[in-house]
């Protein structure tokens, strides 16, 4: 997935649902993030989110659930409002 989503910086709303992706480090470059499902992956770290304190600043939603999250890291940014990691 590298450098692929920044071609899309305005995108609002991701679904990288159901696939083997391992990383997802690559959204913190789409400023205008609303949205972001990516459940049912291999996802073994959310540090990307903290990498990311000052960019997806309207960042509302995240799923990551399904996946291999063993250790949280903060998630600075200030609209979030819903997150749901069960399962991991």
């Amino acid at each position: 997935m590298t450098d692929v989503l920044g071609i899309y910086k305005h995108l609002r709303d991701v679904n990288l649902s159901n696939n083997d992706i391992k990383d997802v480090s690559e959204v913190s470059r789409l400023d205008y993030l609303v949205s972001l499902k990516a459940h049912h992956n291999k996802i073994a770290s959310v540090q990307f989110f903290n990498d990311a304190s000052m960019s997806m600043q309207y960042l509302q939603s995240v799923d990551l659930s399904n996946n291999k999250i063993q250790e949280l890291a903060p998630i600075p940014q200030p609209k979030l409002l819903h997150v749901n990691m069960d399962n991991n």
